[in-house]
């Protein structure tokens, strides 16, 4: 909200001039001071936001959250994925997300079901199709586990992504999620869960197992 200082500071002006030019005082409208807190304050804001769409942990730090460059210079499109695999109960599931929020509910089938949705900051409707397709999901399974995330799951890589993922897995599942910037929910499984999350809220109920939660920067 640095923006607002200046605005505020213009308005200030406005009123100044008028007064001014009531009382017929002819000195400067601006003094030098002034103009180089007003410098100072734009540099200053600039490189604050700047550091924040490079890295989100510097606008968590000074609470401007969501607000980057490309909230103002860029636009936002949706796109969705679905993915289904067939998984055992009792499976390790490993759960990876970055910028979004998860919700991990219970299935009524054997099944793994992963809802996506995608919002890809561009400057058209075009570079924002070419971004998305390189912005994909997948449920893969390396023998022992099942894993859930994208092929943009550094941080440097996701700056332009954000990843809202509902997911459904067979009650009796075993979760080791890890998730930045974004609320977690998980509900009504039976096994042991193992939740770690960033800049976000977790929310855990109902679960019939040991539950190992870590949380930074949330409730």
């Amino acid at each position: 909200y640095w923006p607002v200082l200046i605005i505020v500071w213009g308005l200030l002006k406005i009123v100044d001039y008028y007064r001014m030019r009531r009382t017929g005082d002819n000195s400067p409208l601006f003094s030098g001071g002034e103009v180089a807190l007003l410098v100072l304050v734009i540099l200053a804001g600039s490189a604050i936001t700047t550091a924040a769409n490079l890295s989100p942990s510097v606008g968590a730090a000074f609470g401007i959250g969501d607000f980057d460059l490309w909230d103002i210079t860029g636009n936002n499109f949706e796109y969705f994925e679905h993915h289904e695999v067939d998984v055992p109960a009792g499976s390790t599931i490993e759960i990876n997300n970055r910028f979004g929020s998860v919700d991990v509910r219970p299935s009524d089938t054997d099944r793994i079901t992963l809802e996506v949705k995608k919002t890809v900051r561009a400057a058209n409707k075009e570079e924002a199709g070419r971004l998305s397709g390189e912005f994909e999901f997948a449920i893969t399974n390396d023998g022992t586990q099942y894993r859930i995330g994208s092929n943009q799951d550094t941080l440097t890589g996701r700056q332009r992504f954000k990843s809202s993922l509902t997911i459904r897995v067979p009650k009796r599942s075993m979760i080791r999620m890890d998730n930045r910037f974004g609320e977690i929910s998980l509900r009504d499984l039976t096994g042991n869960q193992s939740v770690a999350n960033k800049y976000g809220e977790v929310n855990v109920r109902g679960i019939d197992g040991n539950v190992e939660i870590t949380n930074s920067f949330g409730a």
